[in-house]
């Protein structure tokens, strides 16, 4: 995973690239980006709670047999206090709630 930025005004999005080709599933990359965004660390609820992560790694990973391809796709959603956005082109972005 690589950030875009290695500072950023507290109020900005994060915005990190994670490659889904890795061995690393797309959900454990938007906990870590959000791990990143929050830059301490916090007690969070599970992520399963806010997303199915096995149909996320599904849409977004390449190495998932049988998965559908997307192309073009993104997928927003709440957890915590932030919003989650997980682009098929390999991007993640984590903001605060509201802004």
């Amino acid at each position: 995973m690589k950030s875009d930025t290695q500072l950023r005004d507290e109020f900005e999005p994060t915005r990190v690239w994670y490659d889904c080709e890795r061995t690393e599933p797309v959900s454990e990359a938007v906990v870590a980006a959000v791990n990143e965004h929050i830059r301490r660390d916090a007690e969070l609820p599970p992520l399963t709670e806010h997303v199915d992560t096995d149909a996320l790694d599904a849409l977004f990973g390449c190495d998932t047999p049988g998965a559908p391809r997307v192309s073009g796709a993104s997928l927003e959603f709440d957890y915590a206090d932030l919003v989650v956005t997980v682009e098929s082109v390999g991007r993640i972005e984590v903001r605060d709630a509201g802004r």
